[in-house]
């Protein structure tokens, strides 16, 4: 019974009618808070299914030596340009929207400056999610869903964009 009782609150990425009676909320944004709130045995039940990751398919590293090894010196200029980078979690382009016109365009000094576009595999929450894709290159879509890799993955030093912009010489 006592195992029945842990394999159904685990899975906190879908409705549980245990947790939901028993009042157990998962907070797994913040681990110490998570552990504070609900205890060593259920924040730890919570945890379990995030612990196994699968490698995506093609991955070894011998695939990661020849990307590593590529030779992309001959296109790399030698002035370093300045390089910004902006995430602002609540904008978004109204002019985008199928079937709306919108006069005079809301954003024409970001329309003028901006180079390129991304579309980001979340809304409205898990921002912190995004900013690890964009500051590292990984894909949270290998991860079990509701994952939070700050959180939950990262434990030692992480290539980055900017560890990889330091060695390059920028500030």
């Amino acid at each position: 019974p006592l195992l029945a009782f842990f394999v159904s609150i685990m899975d906190y990425a879908t409705f549980s009618w245990t947790r939901d009676r028993l009042q157990i909320i998962p907070i797994m944004w913040d681990q110490k808070e998570n552990y504070a709130s609900n205890g060593f045995a259920l924040a730890f039940a919570m945890n379990v299914p995030m612990a196994h990751v699968s490698a995506p398919p093609g991955y070894s590293e011998k695939a990661m030596d020849a990307i590593q090894r590529s030779d992309v010196a001959a296109s790399v200029p030698e002035e370093k340009p300045d390089i910004v980078v902006v995430m602002s979690e609540s904008f978004w382009d109204p002019t985008r929207l199928p079937g709306v016109s919108i006069k005079p365009d809301p954003i024409p000094t970001v329309r003028a400056l901006r180079s390129g576009s991304m579309f980001s595999p979340e809304f409205g929450g898990m921002t912190a999610n995004i900013e690890f894709e964009a500051l590292t290159g990984f894909s949270n879509a290998f991860l079990p869903a509701g994952s939070i890799p700050y959180q939950q993955y990262v434990r030692t030093p992480t290539p980055s964009l900017a560890t990889f912009l330091k060695s390059e010489g920028y500030r």
